[in-house]
């Protein structure tokens, strides 16, 4: 791999650094990510435009770099060979970097709502399997279902709405991973409307004990009732859990851990319960009465 990149990009790297599946190296005090795939050339080429318009505009996202022959992408063992530059390296994020991403691309639209059903009736498969085998996502799994279901109901009337909605860049990272690195990474770009980021922001602030209901109360104020009702769904789908439960299954993590989530979900619904005043103070019927319980 070392040869391949000095062949292809005149980069000479001393050592490959591996953590989280990310493969690294760094050169004259300079952080590349290596990115082996098999992406469709059209999509990377999508990423690789899209970037370079995001950071000419003043958003410092991870960019591709050329080889030497001019081209974004090299092949290497009949994979596709991307290297990528890291731009920015604070962790911090926040609404107003989240808010940056609102520009119009040529993705193709995620549809949440979509992915949502699939993801429940899968897990509802898959869970149906154990006895007692995690007793702690036994007990709390219904809950989180029937918040899985109320934002599917709610979010059913826009669905015809959704892809003109469409119309900002967002990010497909599970909400512990909400971070800049994360954030700028092309790779993580999904075209979706802005509030489905504002959700996971406002999920990552809440389940790490900073959240401000004041900033919660300015973001609904500055959104039409469509996208409140987008935004609105999004806080109720529980991708957190839902998230976590996959990796537990699959050994990935211990059951204990789903222990965040079930420990917060007062503070949780004690949230969902002033979003939804918001709501119906915008004269937005909302039906879901268990919150203000």
């Amino acid at each position: 791999m070392k040869n391949s990149i000095f062949v292809k990009y005149n980069i000479k790297v001393e050592k490959i650094y591996s953590k989280d599946s990310n493969n690294y190296f760094f050169n004259n005090n300079q952080k590349y990510y290596i990115v082996l795939c098999n992406h469709d050339l059209k999509y990377l080429k999508t990423l690789y435009d899209l970037t370079n318009r995001l950071y000419l505009s003043g958003i410092r996202v991870n960019t591709f770099i050329l080889n030497k022959d001019k081209e974004f992408y090299s092949k290497w063992n009949n994979k596709i060979l991307i290297i990528i530059k890291e731009n920015d390296i604070e962790d911090e994020i926040s609404l107003n970097k989240i808010k940056r991403y609102n520009i119009n691309n040529n993705l193709i639209v995620y549809n949440p709502m979509e992915e949502w059903k699939n993801e429940i009736d899968t897990l509802e498969n898959e869970i149906i399997e154990y006895n007692k085998e995690f007793p702690l996502i036994q007990e709390s799994f219904n809950y989180f279902i029937g918040m899985g279901e109320n934002a599917i109901q709610f979010v059913e009337q826009i669905k015809n709405k959704i892809n003109i909605m469409s119309n900002s860049i967002g990010h497909k990272v599970d909400d512990n991973l909400f971070n800049d690195y994360n954030i700028n990474d092309p790779f993580n770009f999904i075209r979706v409307n802005k509030t489905y980021d504002i959700s996971n922001y406002i999920k990552y602030k809440l389940f790490g004990g900073s959240i401000s209901f004041n900033e919660i109360s300015e973001v609904f104020s500055s959104l039409n009732d469509d996208e409140i009702i987008y935004l609105f769904s999004c806080l109720l789908y529980p991708n957190y859990y839902f998230e976590l439960i996959k990796k537990i299954l699959l050994k990935d993590h211990k059951e204990d851990d789903i222990m965040l989530y079930i420990s917060k979900r007062d503070k949780y619904r004690q949230m969902l319960s002033f979003c939804q005043k918001l709501v119906k103070n915008r004269g937005i019927q909302s039906f879901i009465n268990w919150i203000d319980k």
